[in-house]
């Protein structure tokens, strides 16, 4: 998972988003982290970089959608952005790899 400092940043920021809070206390419940004290260069663990993908993707508002299709556009929309340079296609394309 890539999540970008700006991106880590805003898994911390619970003035913006105070529910996580809540995602703080079972994380430290479930694997021993105090996301509170995580670091962008903590990202480099790959269990530290699924939790902050996951953290910034709950942060958006909708649902991840069931389909391949939908999460495609959802990851364009919500992750990748207008202006990453990857693609709701190159999504679906690199699934078949």
């Amino acid at each position: 998972m890539q999540v970008d400092e700006v991106g880590f940043k805003d898994t911390q920021n619970v003035k913006s988003h105070p529910k996580l809070k809540g995602k703080f206390k079972k994380i430290k419940e479930e694997f021993g982290i105090d996301w509170t004290k995580t670091t962008w260069e903590n990202l480099r663990d790959p269990l530290h970089s699924a939790i902050a993908a996951r953290l910034f993707l709950s942060n958006k508002s909708g649902e991840i959608p069931k389909t391949v299709e939908g999460r495609a556009a959802y990851w364009k929309e919500k992750y990748n952005t207008v202006k990453g340079k990857g693609s709701s296609k190159e999504y679906l394309e690199r699934l078949k790899q």
